[in-house]
């Protein structure tokens, strides 16, 4: 990546579990500029952390990127139960939790958050009114609360919000922003994306 960076003691999951219905097959594969989508989150998130794994039900398609798979704790009900998964096989007490859809991930945000780590809250990004999920650092003491949320079938992840202090970065709006958290949910956007690198 052309810089070294410091690791923190933190762990990192990347969610790989989601059915990508819109898109028709399973994104996280899909080749983007030479690589799977997938390849250029973990790209970014193995410059942070020597704890870098992965959350998927279909382990044996990621075997690829040499880390540790681990499949849903939970019944599968979305991110939420990716997230308690993640927490669950963290080696640290916070963990960052990424989607596996956001090639243009930024690792100067990633260390913006880093920075902004305080004991037992959530840390996230806000961008046009709206907290990222997949986008945060979660503690571990987070994991009791999604237990109780999904007995109360409240399985939505912005919930933890609500439920757990959070501390915010905000993205001012713009063009580099709005790409930093670009996720990828449809043919059309994967064909913007695609446009974007000149591959079209």
């Amino acid at each position: 990546m052309g810089k070294t960076f410091q690791k923190t003691r933190v762990s990192a999951a990347i969610l790989a579990g989601g059915k990508s219905n819109r898109m028709g097959q399973n994104k996280a594969l899909m080749n983007m500029n030479g690589k799977p989508l997938i390849q250029h989150v973990h790209d970014v998130l193995q410059e942070l952390s020597d704890d870098l794994f992965i959350v998927s039900n279909e382990p044996e398609k990621y075997r690829f990127l040499k880390r540790p798979l681990y499949t849903d704790e939970m019944p599968s009900i979305g991110p939420l139960a990716g997230i308690y998964t993640a927490l669950v096989h963290s080696s640290n007490p916070n963990c960052i939790v990424l989607g596996c859809d956001m090639p243009f991930i930024s690792i100067t945000l990633l260390q913006r958050l880093l920075q902004k780590i305080e004991v037992d809250k959530i840390t996230a990004v806000r961008s046009q009114e709206r907290i990222e999920p997949l986008c945060a650092i979660y503690p571990q003491t987070a994991m009791p609360v999604i237990k109780a949320l999904v007995a109360n079938k409240r399985y939505k992840a912005g919930q933890l919000f609500r439920e757990i202090p959070t501390a915010e970065i905000e993205l001012e709006k713009s063009e580099e922003n709005a790409l930093t958290l670009f996720n990828i949910n449809t043919p059309e956007e994967f064909a913007a994306v695609q446009n974007y690198f000149g591959h079209s």
